[in-house]
């Protein structure tokens, strides 16, 4: 699963248990050099105050993020 289908499948998702787990997928497949501690930091930080209104917000969190994890993605 990458970001963008990640985005796709919670668009209007209310409440699902999965998340988390998907997230952490997701951002594995597109950035495998990452820890899982590394990612859960990132899921933490985008569930944090500010970005906790749903899973949309969380993922547009993670998108916000790209440019900044792009410079750390392996070529």
């Amino acid at each position: 699963m990458t970001i963008t289908q990640l985005k796709e499948k919670y668009f209007n998702v209310i409440d699902s248990t999965d998340f988390d787990k998907d997230f952490m997928t997701a951002v594995k497949e597109e950035y495998p050099n990452f820890s899982d501690k590394l990612i859960e930091k990132i899921l933490e930080y985008c569930w944090s105050e500010g970005h906790s209104s749903g899973y949309y917000e969380v993922i547009n969190c993670l998108l916000a993020l790209t440019d900044i994890l792009d410079f750390f993605k392996k070529k």
